[in-house]
């Protein structure tokens, strides 16, 4: 997880640099078989929030709709409007229209994505959100 989300806070380069170290079968995409190879071996909290310290640009403690939307992209290959953003972190559980992304928000989205068989199904299991 950590290589996946280690990479430097660039976001031009970010998405590709990301794809070329985890899109191990050349898709174009990291599927979900990648995401949890990224993400084995992420067993403390100290991990996790290194992790989550990437996309906290503004070393605040949170993250803004725009850096999940990056988190997102890295993620599924995707690249998402701030409305698609929106409404996946809303499914997910979190709603930036009240405030930005905590780290355990943070840990609670990576948990939900990794015990899903696809993101897609993450997403859909948690849909209900958006009602």
């Amino acid at each position: 997880m950590l290589d996946l989300l280690r990479t430097h806070y660039d976001h031009s380069n970010m998405h590709i640099d990301t794809l070329a170290i985890h899109d191990t079968n050349g898709s174009g995409f990291i599927e979900q078989d990648e995401f949890e190879e990224a993400f084995d071996g992420v067993t403390s909290e100290a991990e996790m929030r290194a992790a989550f310290d990437v996309y906290d640009t503004y070393g605040n403690g949170e993250i803004t709709i725009h850096n999940f939307g990056s988190l997102m992209e890295n993620i599924t290959g995707m690249t998402y409007d701030i409305p698609e953003t929106d409404k996946i972190s809303k499914a997910l559980g979190h709603d930036f229209d009240v405030s930005d992304m905590s780290f355990e928000t943070f840990s609670n989205i990576v948990n939900t994505l990794l015990k899903a068989p696809t993101i897609e199904d993450a997403l859909a299991a948690h849909a209900h959100n958006l009602l």
